[in-house]
């Protein structure tokens, strides 16, 4: 009886080492992508693993399958789960669609470049530059904007909302209005000092 139950411990240990003999820790991948790096003695148990960690199953990356680690006899393999991979493609659909979105309002925008070029040289009260800036230059500066400053910047939307406007666009930060000026205003010419002859008071 006393033999039998030490061969059950032994069972057991086994068993207990066998499953501990894998372990996971998170990593980036290749592409910056959330990743699961994992190490073994056994390749069974490598795959075991990564079904512990990954429940809803995992994607081995390509070129990182089992290979022997740096240090000893152990293997290593990295692993995506399907959950974070869901998630990248959703924030890049959402960033994708985000972007998608102001490209939209700021080139619906630039088919009024001049009427909306006139209203900022009236208020700010600059000298007009010869030329209309081109289309892409008024998307790309439309585009740093906010995206109620990049409503407003569509002459529609802003005869419809003018009043809202006329406060946004007026208490713009210094670097925003600049960025606007340079599509729009001349660079006002620097006073120059002119030096006084000697012998007189100019």
């Amino acid at each position: 009886m006393h033999r039998i139950s030490l061969m059950l411990i032994g069972a057991v240990l086994v068993v207990t080492m066998g499953a501990c003999g894998a372990s996971s820790r998170k990593v980036r991948g290749p592409d910056g992508e959330k990743a699961r790096l994992i190490s073994c003695m056994e390749s069974a148990d490598c795959y075991t693993k990564a079904s512990e960690v990954c429940p809803d199953g995992y994607v081995i990356r390509e070129g990182h399958g089992l290979s022997p680690a740096s240090t000893g006899q152990r293997m290593e393999m990295l692993v995506s789960c399907k959950t974070d991979i869901a998630a990248s493609v959703e924030s890049t659909s959402a960033s994708t669609a985000s972007n998608r979105d102001d490209t939209l309002v700021c080139e619906a925008a630039s088919k009024f470049i001049g009427e909306f070029g006139a209203y900022w040289v009236t208020k700010s009260g600059g000298l007009p530059l010869d030329e209309q800036p081109a289309p892409r230059d008024f998307i790309v500066t439309c585009q740093a904007m906010a995206e109620n400053v990049q409503r407003c910047m569509h002459e529609k939307y802003r005869h419809a909302h003018e009043q809202a406007c006329e406060a946004l666009l007026g208490r713009l930060d210094p670097f925003s209005r600049n960025r606007i000026d340079a599509l729009f205003l001349q660079i006002p010419a620097e006073k120059k000092t002119r030096a006084a002859a000697p012998g007189t008071n100019l």
